[in-house]
């Protein structure tokens, strides 16, 4: 009896396991659906006609306008050959090297596409050519923080009217600013450019105690003598080929700088002669200038002195300041004098020695002009008369006197 009762059980046990249905599998999860962007395919489709319709040779200006009370505006100059771009800073702040293809019009439309994820961004486009002619990226958070735009300006190609006389004008304009140039030094470096990427030909010209020489690169002459690498045989190179039927496109930096690119097409609608001549001014004395900031740092840095005193002024432009400064040990203790106010208030109050290095060489980063003395032994500066071309800085002269060591 017992053993007919377990094996009932036994057998409604396995009954019931078998009759137990597995846990229904879940349908699959929905994907969610895809936002359409017309913007997306205004791009994609305005990337399409650029494709197939690029001039062979074409020139614009790059305008990029800062939001409100941001001052980093910019221009840049891009001119294509066959396919091939060269870009030239015109004003503003420069572009790190690795920017420099944002500018290009496939740059401009990768940025496009980069910036979609913002709603309020916006773009036009050329409805022949198809390049993008603005962007409008604005701040979602803060409408009323206004827009960083920017825009493809002037955009001409060799079809354009007028092409002959305005790369004329341009020359002339060019040759003006260089018969203008009076500095005792000054250096370049002179390039041709095949659009095609083949090996450029470069030269290295320099003026120094009234002489001037040119120097061809590792890759040879190129078939061309110094009167053709100079500013003068340029023009009257681009003029020939502006004679001949050519289109040519004269782009200049403007002052301080004196950068020039220029795109050459000696047979518009042909392939394989077109050529850009860039002309790459070196700072001599600016370049001197930082020479000598940095021996004085160094100076400065190997006298390891710990208690010193000095008296710093100021007077130009600006508010006049004048600070007593005693450093003893790791500590400095800096008095001003009078209504000076307090250290760092104006910007160009920078009584430690450290701080006037610095404000130096920010100085001369944006372009501005320091003519600095500078202690033979101890390497702090003694005199420094500034020139500002940014915010660092003041128009003004720099003393440092009575200074006093153990």
């Amino acid at each position: 009896m017992r053993r007919m009762l377990a094996g009932a059980l036994w057998l409604a046990l396995l009954a019931a396991a078998c009759s137990s249905a597995p846990p229904a599998t879940p349908p699959p999860a929905t994907p969610a659906p895809s936002v359409w962007d017309p913007r997306r395919d205004a791009i994609e489709q305005h990337a399409g006609i650029w494709q197939n319709h690029q001039p062979v040779s074409y020139a614009y200006d790059l305008d990029h306008q800062a939001q409100a009370g941001d001052a980093k505006s910019y221009a840049y100059h891009v001119s294509g050959l066959e396919g091939g771009t060269q870009v030239l800073h015109l004003s503003g702040p420069t572009l790190q090297d690795a920017q420099l293809g944002d500018v290009t019009v496939n740059g401009l439309f990768q940025r496009a596409t980069d910036a979609l994820a913002s709603p309020a961004f916006q773009i036009a486009f050329d409805s022949r050519a198809g390049y993008p002619t603005k962007l409008t990226f604005a701040d979602d958070a803060d409408a009323s923080g206004g827009a960083a735009v920017e825009s493809v300006d002037a955009f001409r190609t060799a079809a354009n009217p007028g092409e002959v006389g305005r790369a004329q004008a341009a020359l002339g304009k060019l040759l003006q600013r260089w018969h203008g140039v009076d500095d005792p030094r000054w250096a370049y470096t002179w390039s041709r450019i095949p659009a095609g990427g083949a090996q450029p030909i470069t030269w290295t010209v320099t003026h120094q105690n009234g002489k001037t020489t040119a120097k061809p690169g590792d890759g040879g002459s190129g078939g061309l003598t110094k009167d053709d690498v100079s500013p003068d045989g340029t023009v009257a190179g681009i003029q020939s080929v502006l004679v001949s039927g050519g289109w040519a496109d004269v782009a200049v930096e403007q002052a301080p700088g004196f950068d020039i690119l220029i795109a050459v097409d000696p047979q518009p609608g042909a392939r394989g002669d077109a050529y850009w001549i860039r002309i790459a001014w070196a700072d001599l004395a600016k370049q001197a200038d930082v020479s000598d900031l940095q021996a004085a740092q160094a100076r400065w840095a190997t006298s390891q002195l710990t208690d010193y005193s000095y008296t710093w002024d100021y007077k130009g432009d600006g508010t006049p300041l004048t600070y007593k400064v005693a450093q003893k040990g790791g500590t400095a203790t800096i008095t001003p004098v009078g209504t000076t106010p307090a250290p760092g208030s104006p910007a160009y109050a920078t009584p430690k020695v450290e701080d006037t290095f610095a404000m130096i060489q920010a100085v001369l980063d944006q372009g501005g002009t320091v003519d600095a003395t500078y202690d033979g032994q101890l390497g702090y500066p003694t005199r420094v008369v500034m020139h500002p071309a940014g915010d660092a800085g003041a128009n003004g002269v720099i003393t440092i006197k009575s200074f006093k060591h153990r």
